[in-house]
């Protein structure tokens, strides 16, 4: 059903003469990109009609966005002025967007230029964070991220396990931090997507809003600071991802900070719990990475 000549058809709803539209992704939220003109694309996302209220909910919210001139994708209004379109021929709704020409965002290896682009993902959120709040909130929840939901007591069991007790006693003293720290009620983009996050033209644009909704903004700062893999170079990305942040006008307050750490040490906790761990060596840089971020909360 999902296939070109489909999209194709439905495309027509937006005054589209769609020309061999290209499948970008076939999960659950099936994505074609329609070539409009030799310079200019949309892609066409069709979601499971159970979806449909926040998924218009969602293309109203991305709308108001990108009018004030935050960097993410323009939904297309159908020729009747819709933003989604609900489908007869299948359980599905459709909806258009701008499709943004560029390159993923990825962490370089040098150490420089890898800073520099922590410092441009974090004033980026900032932007983003001040933006969504500046507009009307969405009324859902964001969808959580199961990879980086911390279980401090599961996580302490399963390091006590493995007989590291000195993580298990860093985990054990910050179990409350998260939930202490924790603000629920700002817009918050839910799961970071460097592949689904470009760079055009010297400027990043986030262009996959679909776990986006209410929760704590911080959190999304956590999941920056948790790409790094290296221990030794984790303060400076830390330092420079509060600094850009703080940058773009949001002052960041101590438990703002105890919650990004928290945060990316649970990252690292579900690494742990999820390979299984039978490698020593699979061991070491997650709890590296954990003490590390451990220290530099001890240091706040």
């Amino acid at each position: 059903m999902y296939d070109a000549a489909f999209a194709q058809d439905v495309a027509t709803a937006w005054q589209v003469e769609a020309q061999a539209p290209l499948v970008t992704s076939s999960g659950s939220g099936r994505v074609f990109e329609i070539r409009l003109t030799p310079r200019l694309s949309a892609r066409l996302k069709f979601y499971p009609k159970a979806q449909a209220e926040r998924v218009a909910a969602r293309a109203r919210w991305q709308e108001a966005l990108a009018d004030t001139g935050f960097a993410c994708p323009w939904p297309q209004r159908t020729r009747n002025g819709d933003l989604v379109v609900h489908l007869k021929q299948t359980p599905s709704v459709a909806v258009m967007e701008q499709a943004i020409q560029g390159q993923p965002v990825q962490i370089p290896e040098d150490p420089d230029a890898a800073l520099k682009t922590y410092g441009n993902l974090a004033a980026l959120l900032a932007d983003f964070h001040l933006t969504a709040e500046s507009i009307a909130p969405l009324p859902y929840p964001a969808k959580p991220d199961p990879d980086r939901q911390y279980n401090p007591d599961a996580a302490i069991a399963y390091f006590e396990g493995l007989g590291q007790t000195e993580v298990a006693q860093l985990l054990c003293r910050i179990a409350g931090e998260l939930q202490n720290a924790c603000d629920d009620t700002s817009v918050r983009l839910g799961n970071l997507n460097l592949s689904e996050t470009l760079d055009s033209h010297d400027t990043l644009y986030l262009t996959e809003m679909d776990a986006a909704g209410t929760g704590d903004p911080i959190r999304d700062l956590s999941q920056i600071l948790a790409l790094e893999n290296d221990p030794d170079r984790l303060g400076p990305v830390f330092e420079v991802i509060c600094q850009s942040y703080e940058s773009g006008g949001i002052l960041l307050k101590d438990r703002d900070k105890v919650s990004i750490l928290c945060g990316a040490i649970g990252h690292n906790v579900d690494i742990f719990q999820r390979s299984g761990c039978d490698n020593p060596i699979d061991q070491t840089q997650p709890a590296a990475r954990i003490l590390a971020a451990s220290a530099l909360l001890s240091s706040l």
